[in-house]
This record gives C-alpha cells, sequence and structure tokens, in this order.
C-alpha cells in the first residue's frame, strides 16, 4: 500500500457512509415563485442548508422536514427511507462510480424536494376545500405548540409562585426576623464602642465598602473587654 492509502480510504469512508444513527431536522420555506426550498439544519448545530450538506441530510438514520407552506401553513414532513428512491441510492454505493454517487444524491434530494412541494401544495388546496370537518396535519401542530406555550406559562407561574410561598413561609419569616434583630444588636454593640471615652474606645472595628462587617473582627472582644473595662 503506497504512501497516499490513508487519504483515499478516508475518502472512500466518506462516500459510502452508511446511515447515521441520528435524525436530522429540517426547517424550510418557499423560495421566490414557489419552484424551490430554501432550509435551515434546525438539528444543533443550527446552520444554513447548503449543497454540501445533502450527503448528511440524506445519510441520516431519520429525516424530519418542518415546511411553510404557500398558503404560509406549517406542516411537519418524515421522509421515507424506505422508499424506491433510497433503495437505488444504496445500490449506487455498492456498485457506481463516485460521480455517479454524487449524481444520485443530488437527484434523490432534487426529488424530495419536488414531492414536498407537490404534497403542501394539495394539501393546501385539500385545506380550502374542506367543509364542516377540517383535518390537516397543520391542524395538530398548532395546537401541539399552543399546548407547548400554555405550559410553558403555567411552569413558569408555578415556579414564581413557589418563589414567592418559599419567602413567605412561618419558618423563613422567623429567621428573617432573628437576623434582623441580631443585625440589630450588633449595630448597638458597635454604637457604644464608638462613643468617646469608653472603655471599648480602643476597639476598632472597620466596616467594609458596602457598610457590612466581617464579624470576625469581633473574635477578641470579650479579652478586649475583660482588659480594659473591668473596674480597678
Amino acid at each position: 500500500m503506497n504512501r497516499s492509502s490513508p487519504v483515499l480510504l478516508a475518502f472512500f469512508l466518506t462516500v459510502f457512509v452508511l446511515p447515521n444513527a441520528h435524525a436530522m431536522e429540517v426547517s424550510c420555506a418557499f423560495s421566490s415563485g414557489g419552484k424551490s426550498l430554501s432550509c435551515q439544519i434546525t438539528t444543533p448545530p443550527r446552520r444554513v442548508m447548503h449543497p454540501e450538506d445533502i450527503g448528511e441530510f440524506l445519510e441520516a438514520k431519520e429525516i424530519f422536514v418542518t415546511l411553510v407552506g404557500a398558503s404560509k401553513v406549517t406542516r411537519i414532513f418524515q421522509i421515507d427511507r424506505n422508499a424506491p428512491e433510497f433503495k437505488h441510492l444504496e445500490d449506487l454505493h455498492k456498485s457506481g462510480s463516485i460521480s455517479e454517487i454524487e449524481a444520485g444524491k443530488l437527484a434523490l434530494f432534487a426529488e424530495i424536494e419536488r414531492k414536498l412541494i407537490e404534497t403542501s401544495n394539495k394539501l393546501d388546496a385539500a385545506k380550502n376545500e374542506a367543509k364542516l370537518v377540517l383535518y390537516d396535519s397543520s391542524i395538530t401542530y398548532e395546537k401541539l405548540n399552543g399546548d407547548r406555550v400554555t405550559r410553558d406559562a403555567e411552569i413558569a407561574a408555578l415556579r414564581k409562585g413557589k418563589e414567592q410561598a418559599c419567602m413567605t413561609l412561618p419558618a423563613v419569616e422567623k429567621i428573617s426576623n432573628a437576623n434582623s434583630k441580631l443585625q440589630q444588636a450588633l449595630s448597638n454593640i458597635l454604637y457604644a464602642f464608638q462613643t468617646p471615652d469608653s472603655c471599648m474606645a480602643g476597639f476598632k472595628v472597620f466596616k467594609d465598602r458596602d457598610g457590612t462587617v466581617d464579624l470576625r473582627q469581633l473574635n477578641d472582644v470579650s479579652t478586649q473587654f475583660r482588659s480594659q473595662c473591668t473596674k480597678r
């Protein structure tokens, strides 16, 4: 095997790859004129779909396309990997040349695009003709999307209510009141220390910029009190 063989092997592994074990989701809309689609790959990393992404698209284990039709109705389609067109592409991978395989990928993608446009237009026409009882996959999509928005709002409200409830619990209020009284007591002590001619006037306590006091400064307060405030 010559030195270029690893490069050729990597190339052939890329071309003759088996279907990936992941699903791919794509969001598309009609381009101007309604004869083609412009798409984005919504499976992370989200990006605009380019011709070089066609291979990955066709090789995904499951393929879902969210399409905004000509009538601005949104529907979700699943691409049938068991269709004869995919079988033909698999046969090309086994016996076709590199150029034939690439041409087969482009042809299959073009056929998928054509079918998506055709099916979307037919569903639009059927929806416009429906009377009294309406059914369309877009109705299911819109309902599920609306349910999701409602659910998310309810979850947000429950979280907010939970936070407010936690702040008003008797135990929390009791702790808050105790902390407030302790803070007041410490403030009174510090004020007394600052009184001129106090026996504790020499005990310096420093406040931070935000007005808080590092309580570790009070570690020696009892020693200072016994040495300075004991009657002789």
